[in-house]
């Protein structure tokens, strides 16, 4: 029997069950309601949340970034299912309706971060046409950064993000490892408003691994990104509203 879901946007009035599904999900993680409100309300995101019988039993987080080379992406931050509903393609639903945000708001790329054990999220996303795209990396990630004073040192140019997510403020750091990038020393400082910074690190690139763990970040696990162009979205959005179809 299929289950009757229905997908809409968040409200601040939706937080108090966004954070239950959150910690039913990653219980070891503390939920900050405050976090939750301020990432929705944010202009850049679209927070889109799975109903069923008028009860949030999923969400999904996404958001806006841009690239060193000034390319729009959609990030599909923060997919959670209720485990008593897991299994009905609840996630699939809601990485459809995402996905489909991002192309609105003028993306020319959506993706997701994956972790290389979560089979469940990479069978979602390839679901949703998303594939694994660039090499298994390394997440390396520095907390209380708003206790830090100082400069962290790289050996590459960073392209340092900031990002408000349901889980904390933050920076996401994007290590430039194209051949043509000489290595030297590049400072990051970070705001301390920012308080969790993470950085990917590709397997292969082990020498930057001593560096980063020498500045006190923690590798927290292997991941990929899996990613959707969404120029063919688009296009099927616009012969689709032509012809009065619906598409995802």
């Amino acid at each position: 029997m299929s289950l009757e879901i229905e997908i809409r946007q968040a409200t601040l009035d939706d937080v108090p069950e966004v954070a239950v599904i959150k910690h039913t999900v990653w219980p070891d993680e503390l939920v900050d309601v405050t976090q939750i409100a301020k990432a929705i309300q944010k202009p850049t995101h679209a927070t889109h949340v799975g109903l069923h019988a008028n009860t949030i039993i999923g969400f999904i987080d996404g958001f806006s970034t841009y690239s060193a080379q000034g390319i729009h992406r959609w990030e599909a931050d923060l997919l959670a299912v209720h485990p008593d509903y897991q299994g009905h393609r609840v996630g699939e639903r809601l990485v459809q309706v995402s996905t489909r945000a991002g192309s609105q708001r003028g993306a020319e790329v959506a993706r997701g971060l994956i972790r290389t054990e979560n089979i469940a999220s990479q069978r979602t996303f390839a679901r949703c046409a998303y594939q694994p795209d660039g090499p298994l990396c390394d997440l390396y990630v520095l907390s209380g950064c708003e206790h830090i004073q100082d400069e962290i040192l790289f050996t590459r140019k960073v392209h340092v993000i900031p990002v408000t997510t349901l889980a904390y403020n933050g920076c996401w750091l994007e290590v430039d490892f194209s051949s043509d990038t000489q290595s030297g020393e590049y400072p990051i400082h970070v705001n301390n408003d920012r308080h969790v910074v993470g950085v990917l690190i590709p397997i292969e690139e082990k020498e930057m691994y001593h560096s980063i763990q020498k500045a006190g970040f923690v590798n927290v696990g292997q991941f990929q990104w899996w990613t959707l162009s969404l120029g063919v979205l688009k296009r099927s959005f616009s012969s689709s509203a032509k012809s009065g179809r619906r598409s995802l």
